[in-house]
């Protein structure tokens, strides 16, 4: 490549297409090197569960307008409108049913999902359980998922109040959320001592040396705040994505699995 410059582009895109793909179950048999067929599987799963945008050369667009009526051109990627709806960042409305669905696809493309809200078992659990609900109906074939949710330890006179009012909070809590779990998919109730920020992180499970399987960060997001029902009227909250480093300090101090003074996990699964 005689332009240093292009390639310079190129290799930080390669990059960055590594570090941003997901697996998602196939529909046909493998395309190989034939880009129609690679749309055609594209637009199958895309019928099982949405993609934004299906990218292709025109030429492939052009064999047929039905077919691909929904793939986009890889020259549409400069104008604004390409881009409508695709952010870092949302404003989204006090609305919990609306808010659960901007996390959709980090649910459905993560092994496991941590929710970090302090007053998810208290006064805001009805988000926590609608995004256990939305979490728990993906696909079967996207895999199990080990759905984390962490909230603060209630507050007592003593420890012994304290203990009591736990496991109150926890037989709430699985008397809601037990029903939702579904296939091999489960959930842990992290009770923490202080926790101030809503945070969800996810990603995927790797393998190490001696075949230990590890959790991996991939993807996370800042919330203000969180709808406690159905309020339209009221402001919206500004949600954002994490950076790299954001996400690894989140991760590491409370989704790691060995740290240190991490609590021990209520266990949900799904009944037989």
């Amino acid at each position: 490549m005689s332009d240093h410059r292009a390639k310079k582009y190129c290799q930080g895109l390669l990059t960055n297409m590594q570090r941003m793909l997901v697996v998602r179950p196939d529909c046909h048999t493998w395309p190989g090197e034939d880009d129609a067929a690679w749309c055609q599987e594209a637009i199958a799963t895309h019928a099982i569960e949405p993609i934004d945008r299906i990218i292709s050369v025109k030429k492939t667009k052009q064999l047929s307008a039905d077919a691909f009526s929904i793939v986009r051109c890889i020259d549409e990627v400069e104008e604004g409108g390409f881009w409508r709806d695709i952010r870092s960042d949302a404003s989204p409305r006090m609305v919990i049913a609306e808010q659960v669905q901007l996390l959709r696809k980090l649910c459905l493309h993560s092994n496991w999902v941590a929710l970090i809200n302090p007053y998810g078992f208290l006064n805001e659990q009805d988000f926590t359980i609608q995004l256990t609900a939305l979490a728990m109906q993906r696909n079967a074939r996207f895999g199990k998922l080990n759905l984390e949710l962490h909230a603060n330890m209630p507050e007592g006179n003593d420890d012994a109040e304290c203990e009591v009012k736990k496991q109150n909070v926890t037989s709430n809590m699985r008397r809601k959320l037990t029903p939702k779990v579904t296939r091999d998919n489960r959930i842990e109730l992290y009770f923490w001592p202080k926790l101030l920020d809503r945070i969800i992180v996810a990603g995927n499970y790797v393998t190490q040396s001696g075949g230990i399987e590890r959790k991996s960060p991939r993807w996370g997001a800042s919330m203000s705040h969180v709808a406690h029902g159905n309020d339209p009227n009221a402001a919206p909250t500004e949600w954002k994505l994490l950076g790299r480093e954001a996400l690894d300090r989140w991760f590491r101090e409370y989704c790691l699995e060995n740290i240190q003074d991490k609590p021990l996990p209520v266990q949900l699964a799904a009944k037989n």
